[in-house]
């Protein structure tokens, strides 16, 4: 399964805030441990997305309040599929069929409740291929079980480690429908 983040319209990263348990926001500049999302697929064309906690991403109340990755199984609501429209790629909640929006340009909470696919709705798939940032994802995980708070100052460190580590670019642009 791949390790993905999300940027969106405002050239933010989506973020699984307070380690899963805030809302899904486009707030962040760079990819750490609660911007990294494990794409999980449902089907050939459906797909789940597994946050820091170990948690799905659902649209909560079939799409009527704001993303959070809360949920323990994949169902109806934590199930997602990718919209393709000229250049730009949406993502639409199968439970109410609508989009998922960086509502105001990324300044609020991630919904899906839009029937069309336009800049707010249109993100950047990203996958991670940092090894220290794939540890720090699976660490924030792991500490979120044991009820731990993991900081962004650890992850900032994670960051620098990273470059250290990787020669190459931690993160390289890829079209989702490669390999899937």
């Amino acid at each position: 399964m791949k390790k993905i983040a999300l940027k969106a319209c405002n050239g933010k990263f989506v973020c699984a805030e307070n380690a899963g348990k805030s809302e899904l926001i486009a707030n962040r500049d760079k990819i750490g441990g609660w911007e990294t999302f494990t794409l999980v697929p449902v089907n050939d064309k459906r797909f789940a997305l597994k946050a820091c906690n170990g948690k799905y991403v659902c649209a909560e109340n079939k799409g009527r309040k704001a993303l959070i990755a809360n949920r323990d199984k994949i169902g109806n609501w934590e199930t997602f599929e990718w919209v393709n429209k000229g250049n730009k790629k949406g993502i639409k909640a199968i439970c109410n069929g609508k989009h998922v929006c960086a509502e105001q340009a990324g300044n609020k909470a991630l919904i899906s409740n839009r029937d069309n696919l336009d800049a707010w709705e249109s993100f950047e798939l990203v996958e991670v291929k940092s090894e220290a940032l794939n540890k720090m994802a699976k660490k924030a995980q792991s500490a979120t079980k044991k009820g731990s708070k993991v900081s962004h100052k650890a992850e900032s460190k994670a960051h620098k480690k990273s470059a250290k580590t990787d020669k190459q670019e931690a993160f390289k642009q890829s079209q989702f429908t490669k390999g899937l």
